[in-house]
């Protein structure tokens, strides 16, 4: 119930899905499953695509109570920023919701609800701000003088994530319906390398039996040490056949090719040496061919 409700248009209401009630709802069965939930924050990161000082006023939603008035200026960011943070933080008593200063222009004004619960952010009617000009990480409305839709409220509601803890193994699964348990924020899988003994955090040496539950859960964490350094030995091992077959692979590439190239090499040259032959023998025929003309007419010649 901390949680801002309002109408929606989904079929989850908004304060059913956050933190707060999921983790209500998981800890309601932990004497039956021995899982227990925890909220974690709700945090809304600020701006990350820089900001810019820009004069414009406007007015924020924050679950459901409005803020002051908030003007930004051409002054600076940082005083931007602080004029944001000081609107939001004014009225955290009955939000719920913290505004912290970055101080940085990257990273702008981050919203945060230590307790879980979620954080609806949405700019008034008419109202001129924009995450440029905040540092806020939340879209504004698209039109100024649109008031914000069901669907929009939606969108811009932020919900926090869970812890599970147990002593043991334990398994999610996807349940009955159809959407399983992404809506839930939850992956379906079996968590935990504990099989018995409790995990190490709990165990309990002043007695016989705390003792070998102790040294139980101790041989399950070596186990499970064993077998990841077994796994990534596999995978090592197969990449290093991978690495070894590829330098094979590239040294036989760069054989074939040396033989390649020097095959070319040995009958360009052989076609060259037989050219130089033949030009040679054609020169000494036409030479010879000469002299026997030239011998020829000095033996007509009368003397």
């Amino acid at each position: 119930t901390k949680s801002y409700s309002y109408t929606t248009v989904g079929a989850i209401a908004s304060r059913s899905a956050s933190g707060i009630a999921k983790a209500a709802a998981i800890n309601e069965l932990t004497a039956q499953t021995g899982v227990s939930a925890t909220a974690n924050a709700t945090t809304v990161d600020g701006n990350v695509t820089g900001m810019s000082a820009t004069a414009t006023t406007g007015t924020l939603i924050i679950n459901g109570v409005s803020t002051a008035a908030i003007s930004t200026g051409t002054v600076s960011t940082a005083a931007n920023r602080k004029a944001v943070v000081d609107a939001i933080n004014a009225i955290s008593g009955q939000t719920g919701v913290i505004a912290t200063d970055s101080n940085d222009d990257s990273k702008g004004v981050s919203l945060v609800a230590a307790d879980g619960r979620n954080i609806t952010a949405v700019q008034a009617t008419l109202g001129g701000l924009t995450a440029a000009q905040t540092g806020l990480g939340f879209t504004m409305l698209a039109t100024a003088g649109a008031s914000a839709t069901g669907a929009e409220l939606d969108a811009r509601t932020y919900t926090s994530t869970l812890t599970l803890s147990s002593s043991s193994s334990f398994t999610i699964g996807k349940g009955s319906t159809t959407a399983g348990t992404d809506p839930l924020g939850l992956k379906s899988g079996e968590y935990g390398a504990g099989r018995n003994g409790g995990a190490l955090s709990m165990a309990n040496l002043l007695t016989a039996e705390g003792a070998r539950a102790a040294m139980t859960s101790l041989d399950n964490s070596l186990n499970t040490v064993e077998a990841l350094r077994a796994d990534m030995g596999t995978m090592q091992n197969r990449f290093q056949s991978s690495a070894d077959s590829l330098a094979n692979s590239i040294s036989n590439q760069t054989g074939a090719q040396d033989q390649i190239v020097q095959s070319d090499f040995i009958a360009d040259t052989a076609k060259l040496t037989s050219q130089e032959f033949l030009a040679s023998v054609s020169g000494s025929t036409l030479a010879k061919a000469n002299a026997l003309q030239a011998t020829m007419l000095q033996a007509l010649i009368p003397r």
